[in-house]
């Protein structure tokens, strides 16, 4: 004789369950058995962070985070989301309530309370590349999520900034067709507009 049961979702770790058994007959006295199961749960935290491969130097990076207790059979307690920006960075703005824990810190965090077993959600962030930095800088943004009862778990993303200067010049003359003997005025205007500042131009 074999018989299942199901132990409800949510049902704290550690709950003993006592199961009984017994047999008797006619002809025979009774005799029984018992068998202690202890219920095992726990949340299993996951978080996955995306961004672009690259940003343009003073143009904004948004990174998603998309974060879940989808392999746990329990809450997550107490779940935080913390967004650390890199250097060459500066906070814009986050959905959902993300907040930088104190302003110019560079730290955004989401406090998500209970994380049900088999949920998720998703927020974003978003920051502005500096100017001024080298071409070709690799930005790696991290994230962690953490629980009072679950290991934390973290995920980055890295972007490449794009740096260039891009030199113009316009040349005009004030006559033309201008009389012989007379004098020209040429008015020459240049400038950069690239998003880097140009040397020894």
């Amino acid at each position: 004789l074999q018989f299942s049961v199901s132990v409800p979702v949510g049902t704290p770790n550690g709950t003993p369950g006592l199961v009984l058994a017994g047999i008797e007959g006619s002809n025979a006295g009774f005799n029984a058995d018992a068998v202690l199961s202890v219920v095992s749960s726990s949340p299993v935290l996951g978080l996955d962070k995306t961004g672009p491969n690259s940003v343009e130097a003073g143009e904004l990076i948004t990174w998603t985070l998309a974060y879940d207790n989808l392999r746990g059979n329990t809450a997550a307690l107490g779940t935080v989301l913390r967004d650390t920006l890199p250097a060459n960075t500066t906070f814009e703005s986050a959905t959902s309530g993300g907040t930088e824990t104190s302003p110019g810190s560079g730290i955004v965090e989401w406090s998500l309370g209970s994380l049900p077993a088999g949920s998720g959600g998703t927020v974003t962030v978003t920051a502005r590349a500096d100017v001024g930095i080298a071409n070709g800088t690799l930005i790696t943004n991290a994230a962690r999520l953490s629980a009072t009862n679950s290991p934390s778990v973290a995920d980055t993303a890295s972007v490449v900034e794009r740096s260039h200067t891009e030199l113009e010049v316009d040349i005009t003359a004030a006559a033309d067709p201008i009389p012989a003997g007379d004098i020209e005025t040429f008015t020459v205007n240049w400038g950069n507009i690239g998003n880097q500042d140009t040397t020894n131009a």
